[in-house]
């Protein structure tokens, strides 16, 4: 090697970058885990991916036996026979969804070449017409499917149209109350990173900040967040609601915010990571002087530390069923006045009944919360 100032100074240089990236990525060396991931972006291969690559050169191998076998031992095929080209998935190709519109007018065609024919078949046999239109001409009963899939609701939103009016007015501001009870899944979609580089400072900036705000308003602050469940109902429903291509990527505090906050939030094992990143982070900014509850699988967290029996173990895949959890418990633990910030219908509903029967609490059902957020938002 050189010895001379600047091959040195040039060295130093290309040292430090190499440390510095280390220091902020993470040392690639130390990872302990079996996923296959981009070091910039922190990206992860999907299943799909990562099968095609492991199994690459046992392909190839296959493939050359069969070449040498077909082409030069058993001279079954010529030389000159062309060879099969492998459908490699590429790191960067993301999932796509199937398109529903094609679907729907593949389906319409072949109703209508089937009805045609048998309508002319009916008109020269002298058929009964009413007969003929009594019978399904679907696998599926189209009053519940749609085209082959369990038909779910999408549109509780317009229920809240209904509510609204047997609700007053909301107050201009937002008012103190014992216990705030937030949907923190909604919450994480309505604050988007802004100017944040990492998820990092997504926390620090963010999302810390606005807890922060709202304990200024209540002394206690539970945050509740989904479950992602692979065998339920609800699995289907996020499947139906969301759209475009899903991106898997590893939540650290280094790894860089997606530029696509809404398709980053697609993947339900984004958002669960980001979940216990976040709650990581409140808990250790809480403080004793005030309460912070956060809910993490079927468990839950609270600081200070104290007996939570009636809020775990609790298996509610949805927030907006364990949110009810949180209210009975505040209940119990004599608060006079909770907010529960969502934007779930189904939950709207339920809190007013609630509500009826709390006895001595009085639930703040302000509509005025519900309409600052968006209804349904799509993950």
């Amino acid at each position: 090697m050189s010895k001379t100032g600047a091959t040195q100074r040039k060295f130093a240089k290309q040292l430090n970058s190499l440390v510095n990236v280390i220091a902020n990525m993470g040392n690639p060396f130390e990872e302990d885990s079996s996923d296959i991931l981009r070091l910039h972006s922190r990206d992860i291969m999907d299943k799909e991916s990562v099968e095609c690559l492991t199994s690459i050169q046992s392909k190839g191998q296959e493939q050359y036996a069969t070449f040498v076998n077909d082409r030069l031992k058993t001279n079954t095929k010529p030389i000159t026979a062309t060879i099969t080209r492998n459908k490699v998935i590429l790191f960067n190709k993301q999932a796509q969804r199937s398109n529903k519109a094609g679907s729907k007018a593949d389906l319409l065609k072949s109703e209508t070449s089937l009805f045609s024919r048998l309508y002319v078949a009916c008109q020269s046999r002298d058929g009964d017409l009413e007969n003929f239109f009594s019978h399904e001409n679907h696998s599926f009963p189209p009053s519940l499917s749609s085209y082959g899939q369990l038909r779910l609701p999408l549109q509780k939103s317009q229920l809240m149209q209904c509510l609204e009016q047997h609700v007053e007015s909301a107050p201009n501001v937002r008012p103190r109350t014992d216990v705030s009870i937030i949907d923190g899944a909604v919450l994480v979609s309505i604050l988007r990173p802004g100017g944040c580089k990492t998820f990092g400072d997504y926390a620090a900036k963010v999302f810390v900040p606005q807890i922060e705000r709202e304990h200024d308003q209540a002394p206690r602050v539970d945050i509740v967040w989904d479950q992602y469940l692979d065998n339920s109902l609800k699995a289907q429903t996020r499947e139906k609601r969301s759209t475009g291509p899903t991106q898997r990527r590893r939540v650290e505090l280094s790894s860089p915010i997606p530029s696509n906050w809404q398709q980053f939030l697609r993947s339900n094992d984004n958002k669960t990571e980001l979940f216990k990143l976040l709650n990581r982070e409140l808990i250790a900014k809480a403080t004793a002087e005030k309460s912070l509850v956060v809910t993490e699988g079927e468990t839950a967290i609270c600081v200070p530390a104290r007996d939570m029996t009636n809020l775990v173990p609790c298996n509610h895949e949805e927030a907006d069923s364990r949110i009810m959890v949180h209210v009975a418990d505040a209940i119990m633990m004599g608060a006079q006045k909770i907010l529960v910030r969502t934007v779930d219908t189904g939950c709207s509903g339920a809190r007013g009944s609630s509500s009826a029967t709390a006895g001595k609490c009085r639930t703040l059902d302000c509509i005025r919360y519900w309409q600052e957020l968006p209804l349904h938002p799509r993950s």
